[in-house]
């Protein structure tokens, strides 16, 4: 069978694209590298507060990604997701592409959406090993009335302070800069009632009974500043592998694949969005994910019907 589109990943972006091949009724299937929906939002911080959908104060990750896998379940009869597939290759093919997995199945379509974020990913991790180290949160309730270091500055590691906050005994966040990448409100929010210090960095780490001893250094003034912690939650991002984005001719950086207006990559017919894509101007949001999906969807649907006046709604019955 040759597929009108396949998307990879089942990620936020990967199911509303599912949702999307549906609703237009485009022959699609989506392959997923895990044996489980939801990419970083389930595999890092299920528990982690989202504050940038539409229409939602605030919503739960592992919520968000069961409230996208059901909108995508109207249509799994004709849009299957199937999981541990990993592409290994990606070659033309006599209509479009040849995408073969780990698994040696191939796979044929017109078009590709990759929806896969920076592939597999690997979370940045200190030089110190310990099991009170997180680079992921389960289960919240492991820090109720611990003194927790949060290392970071981005919106993950602010999101995760401030969600703390309400539960821990002490919460004090770390950053290796004076500004931060995070947002200025929930910055002003964690300031009122945790602890920031910066710029300061880990020099050293120990374990002393049922404490953590941690040893920080000013990286301006030089300046040592020893802490007692309970646990550590490491926010310092993921390493990607783009690598295999390169390997497959795409033109790609640390920053993402390059995409034009359309979303499509230097490949035709292969188009990129959420954390697979970088333009000038990228904001890496789920919010923002979602519009760049639907922008491949109008281009993918008027390059399978050319010139016909096509007809679909947002208000369908289900």
């Amino acid at each position: 069978m040759i597929y009108d589109l396949i998307i990879l990943g089942a990620g936020p972006a990967g199911l509303y694209a599912g949702f999307q091949a549906g609703l237009r009724q485009i022959n699609a299937i989506i392959l997923e590298a895990l044996p489980l929906e939801g990419g970083q939002l389930t595999t890092f911080y299920p528990d982690k507060p989202i504050y940038d959908i539409p229409g939602l104060t605030s919503v739960r990750a592992d919520e968000l990604v069961v409230q996208l896998t059901n909108q995508w379940r109207r249509f799994q009869s004709t849009v299957p997701l199937i999981y541990d597939q990993v592409v290994t290759q990606i070659e033309s093919g006599e209509s479009g592409y040849k995408l073969t997995t780990n698994s040696g199945t191939v796979y044929q379509t017109k078009y590709i959406c990759l929806a896969s974020g920076s592939g597999l990913l690997s979370a940045k991790r200190l030089a110190f090993e310990d099991p009170h180290i997180h680079y992921a949160m389960r289960d919240l309730n492991q820090f109720n009335q611990q003194d927790v270091l949060v290392l970071g500055g981005g919106d993950s590691a602010l999101d995760w302070a401030n969600t703390l906050l309400p539960r821990a005994k002490k919460v004090t966040l770390v950053h290796r800069r004076t500004n931060f990448r995070a947002l200025e409100t929930s910055v002003n929010a964690f300031n009122k009632s945790g602890t920031i210090l910066t710029p300061y960095d880990v020099k050293s780490l120990i374990r002393q009974g049922e404490k953590l001893h941690v040893t920080l250094s000013h990286l301006e003034t030089k300046e040592i500043l020893n802490l007692v912690v309970d646990d550590i939650v490491v926010c310092y991002g993921f390493v990607s592998a783009f690598a295999s984005y390169q390997a497959w001719g795409l033109n790609a950086n640390a920053q993402g694949i390059t995409v034009n207006s359309m979303m499509e990559t230097s490949r035709e017919g292969v188009f990129a969005v959420g954390n697979a894509a970088t333009y000038p101007g990228k904001s890496k949001t789920i919010a923002s994910a979602f519009g760049e999906v639907t922008t491949v969807f109008e281009v993918i649907n008027h390059r399978l019907h050319p010139g016909k006046k096509l007809l679909y709604s947002s208000f369908l019955k289900f």
